[in-house]
């Protein structure tokens, strides 16, 4: 039955909490689900919701209701998740969980707001709509853990053409947990034979990026007269020492860690600490002191996604606006919080404080230049004589933080999101987000000592 009006549509998202809070009692009560998880095709016209008489709800029919919300809600939710996404730059942390901001408007008036006395034009606007949109993504925040529970049992859901692809996407990451994300990145990653490399200690970092990236071009710094296809590494490394007998998995776990090591070694200028936490590195804007920097850059980027490939963690941790633009994701004032917490403040202070005409600031910036102080950098065209006041302020903030982060060392990031992006699938990179990517290369921070249990097995000797 089509669903015409904004009251249909409430009633549907109220049938499909009060559905999706039997599953959630049903799952945490006996841990398992009365019917097997075979879930049917979400065009077919088999399934509805169930009626009250029903004694055993079709919980399986759950991914396929939730496909049909999203046809109707999906184009809606993404206009509010931009919106939301603009509007929450001007916090100190930006809420990347969009829905959870919401949690005031409870489901169960969902109908009765989709259903309220509008105008007639700005119902054809579609703003009932966008309220039940809205309606919808509280819901799949709510009932995040029965999502995860169903993808869990079938990670295939989220494939491209399944009930639950579009969730693998950067806007629902509050739905999605990073455990379930890095499970299906595991199952997203082709079987390749792996790439036998042979490096010395002495040069360790030399000979790496010889094997990883390729030789470099004796006439210049920047092209490779051998590149190493990335064909080559999607199926990960095998590396041995030269000299030494060891062999395995436990020599290249040994080599991501004296490699990655050698990488961020201070002395290369490659690198800076973020001055705020959690403490991360991101390139250093004079980097290019050293003039095959760029080089460097692309192995970090492999690098990384060697250790995603292997499974084998990394000590050295990534800034979190450098895993997000590895990623693809948009960088906004929110993460200049998480590189410089008293810089975020204060441009936080000039968005938010009114001081009139003149704010003794022009659309300029200053750049490091390694054994050369630092130089004025022009944000716009003609910058250094456009004056800053309340009026093009926001646009200041904005051009101010994209230089901070991306502008004045977007060569290095390009350079590290092209090694990164050219050994892993596509559609591994559209929905994982900077949490995911910190688990697989880093590992989890604390663990989770009753998941450790539940798969672990104990014999007696």
């Amino acid at each position: 039955k089509s669903i015409t009006n904004s009251g249909e549509m409430g009633r549907f998202l109220k049938r499909l909490d009060q559905l999706m809070g039997l599953a959630c009692t049903k799952m945490t009560t006996r841990h398992q689900m009365d019917e097997d998880l075979s879930f049917p095709d979400p065009r077919s016209t088999q399934w509805a919701t169930p009626s009250e008489s029903t004694k055993a709800p079709p919980f399986s029919i759950i991914p396929s209701l939730l496909y049909f919300a999203s046809e109707i809600f999906d184009e809606e939710t993404k206009l509010i998740c931009n919106d939301h996404c603009t509007s929450s730059s001007k916090r100190k942390k930006p809420c990347r969980e969009h829905l959870s901001q919401s949690k005031q408007s409870k489901m169960e008036s969902s109908s009765s707001t989709c259903s309220s006395s509008l105008p007639p034009d700005q119902r054809h606007a579609g703003l009932s709509v966008n309220v039940c949109a809205v309606g919808f993504r509280y819901l799949l925040a709510k009932h995040a853990m029965v999502v995860n529970m169903f993808i869990s049992a079938d990670l295939s859901l989220l494939d491209e053409g399944r009930e639950l692809d579009f969730l693998w996407s950067h806007s629902y990451d509050n739905v999605v947990w990073t455990r379930t994300k890095i499970a299906y990145c595991r199952r997203l990653i082709p079987a390749h034979d792996r790439r036998d490399i042979t490096v010395t200690r002495m040069c360790l970092l030399e000979d790496s990026i010889k094997e990883i990236v390729g030789k470099r071009h004796p006439l210049s710094s920047n092209i490779y007269s051998a590149m190493v296809g990335p064909s080559l590494l999607r199926g990960g490394v095998s590396v041995s020492f030269e000299g030494e007998e060891g062999v395995g998995d436990g020599v290249t776990r040994n080599w991501f860690q004296a490699v990655s090591k050698a990488l961020f070694n201070p002395h290369n200028a490659l690198w800076e600490k973020t001055v705020s936490p959690p403490h991360g590195y991101a390139p250093r804007a004079g980097s290019d002191v050293n003039e095959t920097h760029l080089q460097y850059f692309r192995f970090a980027g492999r690098l990384y996604a060697l250790s995603i490939i292997n499974k084998i963690p990394i000590a050295s941790k990534l800034a979190p606006h450098v895993a997000r633009y590895l990623l693809g994701m948009k960088i906004g004032l929110g993460d200049l919080w998480d590189y410089d917490a008293q810089l975020a403040k204060n441009l936080q202070d000039l968005q938010d404080t009114k001081h009139g005409a003149n704010l003794g600031l022009t659309f300029t910036a200053m750049r490091e230049r390694v054994g050369q102080g630092c130089e004025q950098v022009e944000l716009k065209r003609n910058g250094a004589s456009v004056d800053v006041n309340d009026k093009n302020k926001s646009e200041y903030i904005g051009l101010y933080v994209e230089f901070k982060l991306i502008k004045q060392v977007e060569k290095q990031l390009d350079q590290m999101r092209t090694g990164f992006q050219e050994l892993l699938p596509k559609r591994m990179l559209q929905g994982m987000d900077n949490e995911a990517l910190g688990a697989m290369t880093q590992g989890v921070e604390k663990l989770d000592i009753a998941d450790w249990k539940k798969h672990t097995k104990y014999q007696k000797p």
